[in-house]
């Protein structure tokens, strides 16, 4: 069971990043977290998004929140949040500098919320979250290695807050729709480097009602107006108003782009 729910946009991800690995660090099981933006935590490929994330609100015992200016703006972020509160999933919530818990208390109301302003607010939140990770997971986390996890992360910080997108970077999640005809629309990009190449993550809707047995799609990196390189792969078994998300991977590792373009190259 993931008992642990990382909530965050994909403009936080080196953030997240962090937090995930300084959880398994420090003692948490792999199994016990759910990290979307990574695969061995994250939507198994072919899901429906929206009911795989449903399922793990709904199945979660922490949702671990990081609250930034972005994740303010995003209806799926928000809807997480305001999901795990409606079925009584204990919280986490932390704030992203520049933003400061009144701002959060501001726009979605007034509730505890930690700080990573400086090393001790740092400190005392993962001396609180040592505490809840244990009663999610039901284990037993040592101190020893949980302290030394928190020292890497003290270390890491700067980096993972500094890496963060922006709404103007071309790798930042895109939340607009993509209408390819036939019913099809793919939708929230994210460019990230795999094992085997760069890939493109996102999601695919049959907007007809009738299924689709295959649907082949790729994705064109361009560089200064030029085509630089092709990631593609195949959603199988896409039913009738149904969303899946889908990952392309392109054989080699594209260097630096501008934009990216996906289309749907054929579909039966």
């Amino acid at each position: 069971m993931r008992s642990i729910f990382i909530s965050h946009t994909t403009a936080d991800k080196p953030l997240a990043t962090l937090f995930s690995e300084t959880l398994r660090l420090g003692g948490v099981p792999v199994e016990h977290i759910f990290y979307s933006a990574q695969r061995s935590t994250g939507i198994p490929a072919g899901e429906q998004a929206e009911t795989h994330l449903r399922e793990r609100v709904r199945s979660a015992k922490l949702m671990l929140e990081l609250i930034s200016e972005t994740f303010l703006t995003r209806p799926m972020c928000l809807m997480e949040l305001g999901g795990a509160w409606a079925l009584g999933v204990p919280t986490f919530p932390i704030a992203v500098p520049p933003l400061k818990p009144m701002d959060i208390a501001s726009r979605i109301g007034n509730f505890h919320t930690h700080k990573l302003s400086e090393e001790a607010a740092v400190r005392q939140l993962f001396d609180e979250l040592h505490d809840r990770a244990e009663q999610a997971t039901g284990l037993r986390i040592g101190a020893t290695g949980w302290g030394e996890a928190v020292d890497s992360f003290l270390d890491r910080l700067p980096s993972a807050l500094a890496a963060r997108s922006t709404d103007d970077d071309p790798d930042a999640r895109r939340d607009e729709a993509t209408d390819h005809g036939d019913g099809l629309v793919s939708s929230n990009y994210v460019v990230a480097e795999g094992s085997f190449g760069t890939e493109v993550r996102g999601e695919l809707e049959n907007t007809t009602d009738s299924s689709r047995s295959v649907v082949i799609l790729s994705a064109t990196f361009y560089k200064d107006g030029a085509n630089i390189g092709v990631a593609s792969g195949t959603v199988g078994r896409l039913g009738a108003h149904q969303r899946k998300t889908f990952t392309l991977t392109s054989t080699d590792h594209i260097p630096v782009h501008d934009r990216i373009s996906v289309q749907v190259d054929n579909w039966m």
